[in-house]
Parts: structure tokens; C-alpha cells; sequence
């Protein structure tokens, strides 16, 4: 019965089926009352009735139809079956489906939040919005239904797919721009227009606020006819906006004209720019600009954060000559901090400057300033490089004082001025020293006590430090093992630095 039911199914289907009275009822199942002459014979279902009325209609009369009866079953089958098989399409479809009408739902609300308000063009070509906060009075209920839609498109978009700041930047910015050539020569010699426009195009469109400013110039603007307030504002956005985009040419550019067009550079002006260079790293164009302010014989810099970022910038960028002076007029303008008497001890440390570094540290204590381990370490090696290795081990001995400052660094520092004065025996003292004080040592405290021992021929003395190295589990590194193996073929021990050499394998 199944095979046959699903041949007649499928028969029906493709229309190929056997011929059944008209007469029989497509709806109810049941013989008509019209006499059995008026019956005549017509196929159930054929394949373009199922193409035209479309696949739920043909099954929906499929389903209806007792003159199925039995082909129903198989047919029904089958498209479950298929149905089955092609799940995964199918979902696939009905999710598709559902995205593409969600995003044009979106985007019809999208496309009448845009057409919210009217915007007005002025001559500059540049739109801008409609005024926010102002309500608009309205001419007819019309406009109340609109507006009423606006709000709940507003209130769809804010909740699920744009915040609010978006929305308000999206209001702000232009829809179309029109070239700045094309701008009414009257704006751009208006201070009161090209402030507001330069202001608010420096957040976004630095190079078109630059555009503007020197369309402006060419148009005749002046400089000293402006409000100061105005013109700081205007040179304000302008150079720091410049900085941010690295144009370090169009700075000085803005500078010149502020100083020879203009009521000149303010000290709030350099100090903007100063401390925006030194954030950026631009350390050499952070001097170039200071170098052309500088030449304003009017101009006096009181603020010591200008002094700072300069004297670290001339460290970074190698300018080592002009600390001295950055320092004196730091010092000049109020107490120096930590950091700067580090930068500062860093141009003693390059220079090997070791009076000036432990002149430094004195001011620091006088002055009460925090010194930490890098500082005081800086000193130190300071010192060493000089061959002023006493003076070193008097600065260790205040560390030690002073406690939480000495570490494995300060150490080795020392012993290294140490080994190469030839003082094994001071080497070997510090290491007993770093041992009392808790410290322990490094693979590089034991490759100085090393070298110290082949140096001087000690081959049994390197040895013992091998012992002890090996002991309080150090871990050996290829420049130890080396060291160690050199050690031994200088003293002829061959079976030794044969045994060294097989534990580096």
C-alpha cells in the first residue's frame, strides 16, 4: 500500500493522473446532486495549475481534495522528506528573509531622521543645521503628526542602534562641502565668522580650517584689526590642531604670520605647543619652534613647564649643549621636580660629568626632593665611568643608610669600577656585602667575580665560584660557561674546561 500510495502521489502531482469525475466535490469530498450526465472527466492536478496558483495553494487544494485519498499520503511524504533534507536552506532563507526586511525598516528611519529638520545654506557654502533647542511654531497639524513620527524614529534609533553623542556629531557635521575658493570674500575678512568656522573645523577637518585661514589672509584679513580674544582662540585651534597632524612647517608658518601680521605669540601659545610636541615625541620640532619664538625680544616665558619639556627635549634629541642653559632658566622660573633633576642627571651621566651628577643629588636632598633607585644609580655609574670609584663607594655607603634604594644594579655597577681597577679582593668583599644585605646575586655579579679570577690567573678562585654558583642553584648562561672554560685552558687545566664544556652541551 505505501508504494502505491506514493506512485499515485506522485502521479498526481506531475499531473499524469487518472482521469475522476468533475462531479466529485473538490471542497467537501462529497457527489454533487447534479445528474451523473453532466460528470465528465478532467485531470486533479496538473504541473502548470501548480506553478500558477503557487506551492500553498496547490497543496492547500491537495490537502482539501478527496479525490486524493490515498495519492494525498505519498505525496505528502515526499515533500516532507525533501522539506527535511534542505532544513538547513530553508532556515537559511527564512533568516535572510527576516534580516533584509529589518534593515530596510532601518533604513527608512534613518532616511527620515536625516530629513529631520531643514537645513539652511549660508554664502560660505558650508550647511548648517537647523538651530537645536528652538521649537519651530507650527502652521498646521500636519506638522504636529510629523513631528510626532520624528520622535519615535528618534527614540527607535537612540535605543538600538545610535547613541545619543553620535547623533549630536552627525547634526554638526556638513552634508556637503563647496570649495573654500568658492567662500564670500566678505566671511573670511569677518573675525567674528572665520573664528567660529576655523574653531569648529579644527576638531574634524584640520587641513580645510588651514585651507580657510590662509583664503582669508589672501582676501585681506587683518590680523591686528581683530579682537585679541578672537585671535588668540584662531591661533590656538590652528597651531595645536597643526601639531596634532605633525604639519611642524605650517606652525612656524602660523607663527610668523601671529608675530609679524598679528599682536604676536602669547606665552599660553608656546606652552600649548611645547607641551603638545613633547607628548607627540616631535622633540627636534619642539626646539625649532622655540627657537623662532624666542627671537619676540617682548616675549618672556614664566610658566617652568615650558623650561621642563624643553630640557627634556633637547636630551632626546641629542642636543646635549643646550641643557645647561634649559636647566639654569628651569630653576630660574621655580624649584625644579624629581623629573627634571633626573633628566638633568642623565646629561651629567651621557657627558660623564661626575662632579655635576653629585652636585645634582645634593640639591636634590637639599631641596627635599623624592631620589630613587634609578637616580641614585645613574650617579653612580656616573662616578665609575669616570674611574671615581671612591666616590662611588661613599654614595653606596649613603644608600645603604638610607635603606630600599641599594639593589643588585648598584652592585654589580661597582664591582664592575672595581675589576677594572684590578681590586679582586674589593669584588669579592661587595659580593659578601650583597650577601649581609639580603641581596642576591645575578648571573652577571658572578660573571664579574669571574672575570676578576682569570683575569688575575686564579683558576682555583674561579673554581670555588663555580662550586658556589652551582650551589645556590644560579642558572649558567653561554657567556659564563665561556668565561669559565677560558679560565681553565689559561691555566692548563684541560680536563676541567673539557668538563665545563660537556655540561654547556
Amino acid at each position: 500500500p505505501f508504494w502505491r500510495n506514493l506512485k499515485f502521489g506522485i502521479e498526481a502531482v506531475t499531473g499524469a493522473g487518472t482521469p475522476v469525475p468533475i462531479c466529485v466535490s473538490i471542497t467537501s469530498g462529497s457527489s454533487l446532486t447534479r445528474p451523473p450526465h453532466d460528470c465528465g472527466t478532467i485531470p486533479l492536478l496538473s504541473r502548470q495549475s501548480l506553478l500558477l496558483t503557487g506551492v500553498a495553494g496547490g497543496l492547500a487544494e491537495a490537502m482539501s481534495a478527496t479525490v486524493f485519498g490515498f495519492a494525498f499520503d505519498g505525496a505528502v511524504g515526499v515533500l516532507l522528506q525533501a522539506a527535511r533534507a534542505m532544513r538547513v536552506e530553508l532556515t537559511f532563507i527564512v533568516v535572510f528573509g527576516f534580516l533584509w526586511m529589518a534593515g530596510r525598516h532601518v533604513e527608512a528611519g534613518f532616511a527620515i531622521k536625516g530629513r529631520r529638520g531643514t537645513n539652511k545654506k549660508d554664502p560660505s557654502g558650508i550647511n548648517t543645521p537647523a538651530t537645536k533647542g528652538r521649537r519651530q511654531p507650527s502652521t498646521s497639524s500636519g506638522d504636529a503628526s510629523e513631528r510626532g513620527g520624528r520622535q519615535q524614529t528618534m527614540a527607535m534609533t537612540r535605543s538600538g542602534f545610535r547613541d545619543r553623542t553620535a547623533m549630536r556629531t552627525a547634526d554638526r557635521v556638513p552634508t556637503t562641502l563647496m570649495p573654500v575658493a568658492s567662500i564670500d570674500p566678505s566671511l573670511l575678512c569677518d573675525p567674528t565668522w572665520l573664528v567660529n568656522e576655523v574653531v569648529h573645523m579644527c576638531r574634524t577637518q584640520v587641513q580645510r580650517a588651514l585651507d580657510t585661514y590662509h583664503a582669508a589672509m589672501k582676501a585681506g584679513l587683518d590680523l591686528r584689526d581683530m579682537p585679541q580674544a578672537d585671535c588668540r582662540n584662531l591661533f590656538m585651534a590652528l597651531v595645536t590642531s597643526a601639531i596634532r597632524i605633525g604639519q611642524i612647517d605650517e606652525v612656524l608658518r602660523l607663527l610668523r604670520d601671529l608675530r609679524e601680521q598679528g599682536p604676536g605669540v602669547t606665552g599660553a601659545l608656546l606652552v600649548s605647543a611645547t607641551k603638545l610636541c613633547t607628548a607627540k615625541q616631535l622633540f627636534r620640532e619642539c626646539l625649532a619652534i622655540y627657537d623662532y619664538v624666542s627671537m619676540d625680544p617682548d616675549l618672556d616665558i614664566e610658566d617652568k613647564s615650558v623650561w621642563s619639556c624643553l630640557l627634556f627635549c633637547a636630551i632626546e634629541a641629542g642636543c646635549h649643549p643646550r641643557c645647561r642653559f634649559f636647566f639654569e632658566r628651569l630653576k630660574a622660573s621655580g624649584i625644579p621636580s624629581p623629573k627634571d633633576y633626573g633628566n638633568m642627571i642623565r646629561f651629567a651621566s651621557i657627558s660623564t660629568e661626575c662632579e655635576l651628577a653629585l652636585t645634582l643629588l645634593q640639591e636634590m636632598r637639599k631641596e627635599g626632593a623624592s631620589i630613587d633607585s634609578v637616580v641614585y644609580n645613574t650617579v653612580l655609574a656616573t662616578c665609575v665611568t669616570a674611574n671615581r670609584v671612591e666616590e662611588a663607594s661613599t654614595l653606596l655607603s649613603e644608600m645603604e643608610a638610607v635603606g630600599g634604594v641599594a639593589d643588585v644594579i648598584t652592585y654589580n655597577t661597582l664591582a664592575k669600577g672595581y675589576a677594572k681597577a684590578g681590586c679582586m679582593d674589593r669584588c669579592f668583599e661587595l659580593y659578601e656585602q650583597m650577601l649581609a644585605q639580603d641581596i642576591k646575586p645575578s648571573q652577571v655579579t658572578y660573571g664579574i667575580l669571574l672575570d676578576c679570577c682569570i683575569n688575575e690567573n686564579k683558576v682555583d678562585k674561579a673554581a670555588e665560584v663555580f662550586a658556589r654558583m652551582t650551589k645556590e642553584g644560579c642558572v649558567m648562561n653561554t657567556v659564563l660557561y665561556t668565561t669559565l672554560i677560558k679560565g681553565f685552558a689559561r691555566g692548563g687545566k684541560v680536563d676541567d674546561a673539557m668538563h665545563v664544556y660537556e655540561q654547556m652541551r
